[in-house]
C-alpha cells in the first residue's frame, strides 16, 4: 500500500499570482505611456502647426511688401524722358532725377501701382502651398495661404447709415444700397441656398435692440462680419464662412470648391462704399457672373495680366475702360454686368487693406488662421549733414483682426 506525503505548492501559486499582477501593472503602464506619448505628440504638432499658420501670414505680408527698385524705377523714368524729350526744362530735370510727375490715388503712383499689380495679381485669390522640410526648418509640415483684398469686397460699415438706421441712398434711383444688397443676397441665396438672408440682416441692422443683443454698449457700427451668425435661424452654411483650399481627390488631383464664402463677400475694413475692379474677390466675381478660372497656371495668369496692365489707369471711367481693360480679364462686357455691380465699381485705385487665410499642417493636425491687416507706406531714414531727412519709403503692416478658425 502506497503512502502519500503532503507536498506544499502554495509558492508556485503565489508566484503565478505575482507574475499575473506584474503583467497587469506593466500593461497598464504601457497603455498610459502610449496614450501620453500620443497626446504629447498631438500637443507638440498643434503648437508647431500654429507657428506654421502664423508663418503663412508673414509669407503673405512679404509678398505684399514688394516694391520696385528705386534705381530701376529711376532708370525707366530717365529712358522715358529721353524718348519723350520734354520741352519744359523743369519737367526734363525732374525726369532725369526719376521724379516724373504722375497722377496719384492715395499713396500710389501709376508706376508703383502697375508694378504692384503685375506681381500680386497672379497670387491674389489663389491658394499657394509651401512644403516645410525638417533638414532646413527643423520640422516637416505644410503651409497653405490664400491672399485677398478687402477692397474687392462690400464694406457693410460703409453702406449702412447707423445714425439714421437705413442704407445709404435708400429710395434713390442710383446708389440705393438697399436695392444693391437685395440683388447681392439673391446671388448669395442662389449659390448657398439660404432663405431670407437679406431680411434678417436688414432687421438686425435697423433694429437697435437686436443690434445690441450680442455686444452691449457698442458704438454704432459692426465689429465683426460674423455677428449675423449669432442670430436665430440665420440660414447660411457655417462651413462657408471662410475660404477653403481645393479638395484632394483620388489620383492626386485637386478639385476646387466652387462655393461662395461670407468673409469673401463682406468686410468691415476697406473704408470704401465701392469695390476695386482690379481686386475683386472670387465670391463677388461668382455672384456678379464674371468669368474666371480657378487654379489657373501661374505663367498663364501672369501673361494675361501683363497684357491687361498695358491699359492700366489710376482713374477709370465707365463703360469705356471696362470694355477696354476688364472685359478681357473677366470675359464680360460692361453692358452685361448686373446693374448692382455697375453701381458699386470704383473708378480709383488705392488698396491698403488685405486679408489672408493661412493653414499650418504638421502630421494630422491643421491650424487655421484668418488675418486682416493694413499695408502702410512709411517714410524712414537718418538725417544728413544738412539736417535734412534722407527719407526711404518702407512697407509696414498693422494687424486689424484675426480669427482662429
Amino acid at each position: 500500500m502506497k503512502s502519500y506525503k503532503n507536498k506544499p505548492g502554495y509558492i508556485l501559486v503565489f508566484a503565478m499570482m505575482m507574475i499575473a499582477l506584474i503583467v497587469v501593472l506593466v500593461t497598464r503602464i504601457v497603455d498610459i505611456s502610449s496614450v501620453h506619448m500620443r497626446f504629447s505628440k498631438t500637443m507638440i504638432d498643434r503648437e508647431h502647426a500654429k507657428i506654421l499658420a502664423w508663418s503663412g501670414v508673414n509669407i503673405a505680408m512679404s509678398q505684399l511688401s514688394i516694391q520696385e527698385d528705386k534705381k530701376e524705377e529711376a532708370a525707366k523714368a530717365t529712358k522715358g524722358a529721353k524718348e519723350k524729350k520734354p520741352k519744359n526744362k523743369k519737367l526734363a530735370l525732374s525726369s532725369v532725377e526719376g521724379k516724373v510727375p504722375q497722377k496719384s490715388s492715395g499713396q500710389w503712383t501709376e508706376q508703383e501701382a502697375k508694378f504692384f499689380l503685375k506681381n500680386i495679381l497672379p497670387l491674389l485669390n489663389e491658394w499657394q502651398t509651401f512644403e516645410i522640410k525638417r533638414d532646413k526648418y527643423g520640422i516637416n509640415g505644410t503651409i497653405k495661404i490664400f491672399i485677398d483684398s478687402e477692397e474687392g469686397k462690400i464694406d457693410l460699415n460703409r453702406v449702412f447709415d447707423f445714425e439714421k438706421r437705413k442704407f445709404f441712398g435708400q429710395g434713390k434711383k442710383e446708389g440705393d444700397y438697399q436695392k444693391i444688397l437685395q440683388e447681392v443676397f439673391k446671388g448669395i441665396q442662389k449659390a448657398a441656398k439660404g432663405k431670407e438672408l437679406f431680411k434678417k440682416v436688414q432687421d438686425y441692422l435697423t433694429n437697435k435692440q437686436k443690434f445690441d443683443q450680442i455686444l452691449k454698449n457698442r458704438q454704432n457700427r459692426l465689429y465683426d462680419t460674423t455677428e449675423f451668425f449669432g442670430m436665430k435661424d440665420f440660414d447660411f452654411p457655417a462651413e462657408s464662412i471662410f475660404n477653403q483650399p481645393p479638395l484632394e481627390i483620388k489620383g492626386g488631383k485637386k478639385e476646387t470648391v466652387k462655393n461662395i464664402y461670407w468673409t469673401d463677400i463682406f468686410t468691415l475694413w476697406s473704408g470704401y462704399k465701392k469695390i476695386n475692379p482690379w481686386l475683386l474677390s472670387n465670391s463677388i466675381k461668382r455672384i456678379a457672373g464674371l468669368k474666371f478660372k480657378d487654379g489657373q497656371k501661374l505663367q498663364e495668369k501672369k501673361k494675361k495680366i501683363e497684357g491687361v496692365l498695358k491699359q492700366f489707369k489710376l482713374n477709370l471711367s465707365w463703360p469705356g475702360d471696362w470694355d477696354k481693360i476688364f472685359s478681357s480679364l473677366y470675359g464680360i462686357k460692361y453692358k452685361a454686368l448686373p446693374d448692382w455691380a455697375k453701381q458699386i465699381m470704383s473708378t480709383t485705385f488705392g488698396p491698403s487693406v488685405f486679408s489672408v487665410v493661412s493653414y499650418g499642417t504638421v502630421g494630422n493636425i491643421t491650424q487655421k488662421l484668418f488675418v486682416v491687416f493694413e499695408r502702410k507706406k512709411v517714410a524712414s531714414g537718418k538725417e544728413t549733414a544738412k539736417k535734412e531727412a534722407a527719407k526711404e519709403i518702407v512697407i509696414e503692416f498693422e494687424i486689424k483682426k484675426f480669427y482662429w478658425i
